[in-house]
């Protein structure tokens, strides 16, 4: 993540040990469930109150309807330069209140009764000229998708590798920063609307007003529709009262306002989901409670009160939006104890945070994140297929948490312990490999067999725009680790006569000289170098009786690659290219090779390249014809 800052605790009456400034929020394994989180709040902070929610309504719109009248009867008599910038602040604040009971409506959280949360929502929403049902069905998937790079619907952070070269230097330079900042606030929201600006990105035309956008589907275009004619509802009334009262007239009382409402709105968004110490996922370790948890609290002052709390209870609405924010504060405060250090609060004042904050313009992957090994994907399917087949399992990677997952479900279903986990990561030097190596030989005495599966694929870039430090990362994990972890298994295989073993390479038909992809410079290299690998090791290992072979995978159905498969273009693009026209499961298509791999019967099958690809590499398939 981009740029540094500081996060502090809440200040409370008790003493509270405070966190290490710059301390991230923990990825580990959580030890609870959103069960247990309910269980510790309240039951009634679940239960709206349409009498107590109708009051907090009412006493903002008194406090607009005063204003206004104020406005209206004596500002003609009043300092001008003074009484409208006071109008301005208090009715923006206060309108911003309301804007979030409009959004307390969109979770069913303002009352029991769906159609008076939906209509009250559409008329505030509308009169701010927010389209209330396409906004709701969008922020919808955002606490759906919270913190997933590849599928939050808003203020989703750029990769670093994808940056544009100017980017830096105008975040950099304080000018740069303060007119970006400034255009964000005015009329960020509004672009976000009308053309998805901070948004997800589509492969189409994405708008708030076209329903036939693809954030929403078949059943939510109509109400699309419907917001759409409560805006123009709106702008149809400032029309008529600008003929009668004058443009001037609309703008002081209406439009300076409403655009400190957007302001305010696009602020409190940005600093819930962006700070130095909240991590972003991809899909191969998203889940939704670790990023409902990746948010943090602000501290607003008094503003917290007329915002109705939104602000300093973020982390609470993303587990439980359904609770009224006049609940919001006892159900955060009882379930702070048990969240502990998986709850996040920055007291920094608003107006400083985002400034420091506003430098998070990027993520980039951390090294935890990046070695897939056996914790999931097809590693976490091999290690299940040959726990069935009666091997025992020492799970290998870099989280070790999902391997204990792995691990308790192997054991689960046999009388014996049949499978450890072993945290491990790749990019290690060699004395930690080494060690580790040594662990798992001592767990059962011996290893018959290793599949080298931890990989990354490292950014699609250009070789003039590949940085040094990902060419080196996506080599120290493809190459490098895999030549380490082989070269220590081997020794023990070698040096306790044990009769040989079997060393599985998984590298891709990136590798292989019939698929050269523009943009793969780095993946497709150090696969290609890992198979010369698989190559000399069986040269010099066979007479050991110790097999060296490759598996070059093509595409599969799996859990990552779930979404591409919802792309049409792919199902296209596949029926061209395989002859088969149908894509393989990593089970039985992988699973089989490794197990032939792994039993005597392939004891003279050495220094070989599996391709299984459903013959997409073949001569004559046209993969750069027209689609």
């Amino acid at each position: 993540m981009g740029g540094v800052g500081n996060m502090s605790t809440p200040t409370t009456k008790t003493t509270e040990q405070k966190k290490n400034p710059l301390e991230r929020v923990p990825i580990s394994k959580r030890p609870f469930i959103v069960g247990d989180i309910k269980k510790v709040i309240p039951p009634h902070c679940f239960q709206p109150s349409l009498v107590r929610s109708f009051s907090y309504l009412i006493q903002d719109l008194m406090l607009v309807s005063v204003s206004y009248y104020i406005a209206s009867t004596y500002f003609h008599i009043l300092p001008s330069m003074l009484a409208w910038p006071i109008y301005w602040i208090v009715v923006g604040c206060v309108c911003t209140g309301i804007w979030f009971i409009a959004h307390e409506c969109s979770h069913n959280a303002f009352s029991k009764y769906k159609w008076i949360n939906d209509t009250i929502g559409f008329i505030l929403h509308s009169v701010l000229l927010t389209p209330y049902f396409s906004w709701k069905y969008s922020h919808r998937r955002h606490h759906s998708n919270t913190n997933s790079l590849e599928y939050d619907e808003n203020h989703v952070p750029k990769v670093k590798t994808k940056l544009r070269w100017y980017t830096k230097l105008y975040v950099n330079n304080p000018l740069g920063r303060l007119f970006i900042l400034a255009f964000t606030l005015t009329i960020g929201l509004p672009l976000y609307y009308a053309i998805n600006v901070t948004g997800r990105p589509y492969d189409r035309f994405t708008s708030h007003y076209y329903p036939y956008s693809p954030i929403y589907n078949d059943r939510e275009r109509l109400q699309i529709y419907i917001s759409d004619v409560g805006v123009v509802a709106t702008i149809y009334v400032l029309y008529r009262v600008a003929l009668t009262k004058g443009l001037t007239w609309v703008i002081c009382i209406y439009g300076v306002p409403l655009l400190i409402v957007n302001g305010f709105v696009v602020l409190i968004t940005l600093l819930h989901h962006t700070h130095p110490s909240l991590p972003h996922y991809d899909s191969s370790e998203w889940d939704w409670l670790r990023g409902a948890l990746a948010t943090v609290d602000r501290d607003y002052g008094v503003l917290n009160k007329v915002f109705h709390n939104i602000t300093d209870t973020h982390v609470l609405h993303h587990l439980f939006s359904n609770i009224p924010h006049y609940h919001a504060m006892e159900a955060t405060k009882a379930m702070r104890p048990l969240l502990g250090e998986y709850y996040q609060f920055d007291g920094t004042p608003f107006y400083k945070a985002i400034w420091r904050d506003f430098e998070c313009i990027y993520v980039e992957k951390d090294e935890s994140s990046l070695d897939k090994g056996a914790s999931s994907g097809i590693g976490l399917e091999f290690c299940l297929d040959l726990a069935k087949a009666g091997c025992r399992i020492i799970a290998v990677a870099r989280r070790v948490d999902r391997l204990t997952t792995l691990c308790n479900q192997i054991n689960s279903e046999g009388p014996a312990r049949r499978a450890f986990a072993l945290e491990l990561d790749v990019m290690a030097n060699g004395a930690t490999i080494e060690a580790a190596v040594k662990i798992a030989w001592d767990t059962f005495g011996r290893i018959d067999v290793l599949v080298n599966n931890a990989g990354v694929r490292g950014s699609v870039s250009s070789s003039l725009k590949l940085s040094e430090e990902e060419w080196e990362h996506t080599f120290k994990t493809n190459l490098r680790g895999a030549w380490l972890v082989s070269k220590y298994v081997c020794r023990h295989m070698r040096d306790a006569k044990q009769g040989g073993g079997s060393v599985i390479n998984i590298t891709s038909i990136a590798a292989l000289n019939r698929v050269v992809v523009p943009g793969t410079l780095s993946y497709a290299s150090s696969k290609m170098a890992l198979d010369m690998v698989t190559k000399i090791m069986a040269l010099e290992l066979g007479v050991d009786k110790i097999r060296v072979n490759s598996i070059s995978p093509g595409i599969f159905k799996s859990e990552i690659t779930e979404s591409l498969f919802q792309q049409k273009w792919l199902h296209k693009f596949l029926y061209k290219t395989l002859p088969q026209r149908f894509v393989g499961t990593t089970d039985p298509a992988l699973t089989s090779v490794i197990r032939y791999l792994i039993h005597d019967s392939s004891e003279y099958v050495t220094g070989n390249i599996f391709i299984v690809d459903g013959g997409g590499t073949l001569p004559g398939v046209p993969i750069f014809s027209s689609l």
